[in-house]
């Protein structure tokens, strides 16, 4: 069975389980490699998703951000890398194509000034707005600022949470 056959036999199963019932939700596995760094700097070792990023990431599908997810994979015939990672410093950050994250988000968000409530949703989301558009091979100028409202605040909107205005100034709600 080819990767895109069995992609979208898996992302269209007649599964019709929530996303937060089901956390291994048609598509995660199809869109993501989960991988973790065990010791700081070195290349992270392939792993298996925990129940708590397999449910944001399902999450992140179900919205209307995951329709562009989709389309990336299915293009380009290859699953995002993701990297669990043991520090804060290169949390949610893309290094060499590969989504490094923490669930340490009281860790992550002490060692950041942030203005606005976070959740490990909105960061990946934000985050994945870089890695896809990275990977299509987009520049563009502010890439922040275009992260934030084309990706996160897409996510934001769908979990009815306020959005961000801007990228970094302080009160960065609309």
């Amino acid at each position: 069975m080819s990767f895109i056959s069995g992609f979208f036999r898996k992302l269209f199963s007649r599964n019709t389980q929530p996303v937060s019932e089901n956390v291994n939700a048609p598509g995660v596995d199809a869109c993501f490699a989960h991988h973790t760094e065990f010791v700081i700097g070195a290349d992270p070792v392939a792993s298996p998703f925990t129940p708590e990023i397999l449910e944001v990431l399902g999450d992140i599908l179900a919205s209307p951000l995951g329709a562009r997810i989709v389309r990336h994979v299915v293009r380009s015939g290859t699953r995002i890398p993701i990297a669990l990672s043991e520090g804060p410093d290169v949390a949610f950050s893309v290094i060499e194509k590969t989504l490094y994250y923490t669930t340490d988000l009281a860790g992550y968000l002490a060692s950041r000034e942030h203005n606005i409530a976070h959740t490990l949703g909105t960061l990946m989301a934000h985050s994945l707005g870089y890695v896809i558009e990275n990977l299509e091979g987009m520049t563009i100028p502010e890439e922040g600022v275009h992260v934030t409202r084309h990706c996160e605040n897409v996510y934001r909107e769908y979990k009815d949470m306020p959005l961000r205005c801007t990228y970094l100034a302080p009160g960065d709600v609309c």
